[in-house]
């Protein structure tokens, strides 16, 4: 018996008008998807496939400069040098008040500081913020410290511009928080500097942040 051939074009003709209602049905379906969708679709496959490859790796942070014991650093329109660190008993002078009965000591960092800017700047602004000379920070110390000129004992000072002045900053720490001989890291602060757009045209000082860190050995005071 010969085949029946007549099967072969019945089943051909029927596998393309499947295949046309599916690529219709198709069609119809992708009409109705809004548009936006589509493209938020193929943005977030064009990411994914981005990130596969490694295109979405954060950018490298650079690291916050290192300056040496008595070397300037100029940030936030002054330029600030630390020239020592030590602990002493007592707050004389310093505007700080340690309680002796509870074995608190004060962390004294002596900074030479010259505002570079036009104008008198107040070494303290109040507001906790970094963008002044008060912005000055022991890693691993809270707070802010009080600020004192070493000549006079004035606290928060202002300075004229291109005036030297050798500044006190200091810190009340618990008798177990440091010792002479520790290290410690002293982080200096920097900021923006912005210029107002009104008559007067202001300065001021925005993105305060560390600028940089110094590194030091924490000694005893003399006696």
């Amino acid at each position: 018996m010969g085949e029946d051939t007549t099967a072969e074009p019945e089943n051909a003709r029927a596998g393309a008008a499947a295949r046309a209602r599916v690529l219709g049905w198709l069609r119809r379906s992708i009409g109705l998807i809004p548009t936006p969708w589509i493209v938020t679709a193929l943005g977030g496959v064009a990411l994914a496939t981005t990130a596969g490859f490694g295109g979405l790796d954060a950018a490298p942070v650079a690291p916050t400069p290192e300056v040496a014991v008595g070397e300037a650093f100029e940030g936030a329109g002054f330029e600030m040098t630390v020239q020592a660190a030590e602990l002493r008993d007592d707050g004389s002078g310093l505007l700080v008040f340690p309680d002796e009965t509870a074995g608190e000591r004060v962390l004294v960092v002596t900074i030479d500081a010259t505002n570079v800017t036009a104008a008198p700047r107040a070494c303290a602004n109040q507001l906790g913020e970094l963008w002044s000379v008060d912005g000055i920070r022991i890693d691993g110390i809270d707070g802010a410290p009080s600020l004192t000129r070493a000549d006079d004992g004035t606290g928060a000072p202002i300075l004229q511009p291109d005036v030297p002045a050798r500044l006190l900053a200091a810190w009340v720490v618990g008798s177990d928080d440091l010792e002479a001989g520790d290290e410690i890291v002293i982080e200096l602060p920097d900021a923006t500097r912005g210029v107002g757009k009104d008559l007067i045209k202001n300065e001021y000082w925005y993105d305060a942040h560390v600028g940089a860190t110094v590194t030091m050995t924490l000694a005893e005071a003399a006696p």
